[in-house]
């Protein structure tokens, strides 16, 4: 009886164990790393560098002339590991489309977008940083984490505005003196 039993546990066993190597593999997705390695005083931090700001909705009623400005909205970038002994100051620049008023960007993205809507955004000191051409004031660096604080609106470009779409993309370049 014993050699049965052994037989029997010895036959379970392989068909567990084989039944314990079967694998099944499942496609899962893609991860995508992005980033870069820079010879600068600061690195971007990973946050800013892919910035997202919601402005909310505004209604059409807010913009009852030219140049009326809407929905201020607060951002930051953010620069990391600065090192004060390569460079002593920073400037941002943005760059995209700029819209009727050169003192904004062009706002809206696709068929549904909003006309005569624009983005402005100005720096720490609320001076107006021109797309394209503009920097904002140099701020003085410290050794470590620097936060440079800027705001954008919505403005109208044009005496008459229509609604839709007023998102942006707009990028930034880093300038260190």
């Amino acid at each position: 009886m014993n050699k049965g039993i052994s037989a029997f546990c010895g036959v379970a066993l392989a068909m567990s164990c084989g039944m314990a190597s079967a694998v099944t593999s499942v496609t899962g997705g893609t991860i995508k790393f992005t980033g870069s390695v820079v010879n600068a005083a600061c690195a971007v931090s990973a946050a800013s560098s892919e910035l997202t700001v919601n402005m909310g909705q505004v209604r059409l009623a807010s913009f009852t002339g030219l140049g009326v400005e809407a929905s201020k909205t607060r951002f930051n970038i953010e620069l990391l590991d600065c090192d004060t002994a390569i460079s002593q100051t920073a400037t941002i620049k943005f760059q995209a489309t700029a819209s009727a008023n050169s003192q904004a960007f062009d706002a809206g993205i696709g068929a549904g977008k909003a006309t005569g809507i624009g983005l402005q955004i100005r720096d720490q000191n609320n001076i107006v940083v021109a797309p394209n051409a503009g920097v904002s004031t140099q701020t003085q660096l410290i050794p470590g984490r620097n936060i440079l604080p800027f705001s954008v609106s919505y403005i109208s470009v044009l005496g008459a505005v229509e609604a839709g779409d007023a998102s942006a993309n707009i990028d930034f370049v880093v300038n260190y003196q």
